[in-house]
């Protein structure tokens, strides 16, 4: 597996992760999630700071570790990862269809919110189901 692949396969499960912590606090698992749209955009905005500087960081170890700056993944790993792309795509396009049917029923601002951060969540979560059994099937 290239150093490409296997970055996006640590990127998508940090943010994957990330995510699931939210929506355990969302839903009273552990710790209090953040009530206002201030508290929910400084959330995202540490979400967002924690992911680009891990991707900085496993960048500059996976360069070091494989000795080189090449990232370039060969031709079954880009077909891997655009079939993967499509599968994520598609769940977070589902994902948003289903946020605007319930929009109608009422959904606070709050609850719309978390509803599309569930959707984006899918599509992560499509992304590396597909990309570990493309892996294993064979693209």
């Amino acid at each position: 597996m290239s150093p490409a692949f296997r970055f996006t396969a640590v990127t998508s499960s940090l943010i994957t992760g990330l995510t699931l912590w939210h929506f355990g606090t969302v839903l009273g698992f552990w710790g209090a999630a953040p009530q206002t749209q201030t508290g929910l955009f400084i959330r995202i905005g540490i979400f967002v700071g924690i992911t680009v500087l891990g991707s900085i960081a496993l960048a500059i170890f996976t360069a070091l570790v494989s000795g080189t700056d090449e990232f370039e993944p060969d031709e079954r790993e880009k077909l891997i990862l655009r079939k993967t792309d499509l599968a994520g795509h598609l769940a977070l396009a589902s994902g948003v269809v289903v946020v605007i049917w319930f929009v109608f029923t009422p959904l606070t601002p709050m609850q719309t919110a978390n509803a599309l951060l569930g959707a984006i969540v899918f599509g992560e979560i499509a992304k590396l189901l597909a990309g570990a059994f493309y892996l294993v099937k064979g693209a």
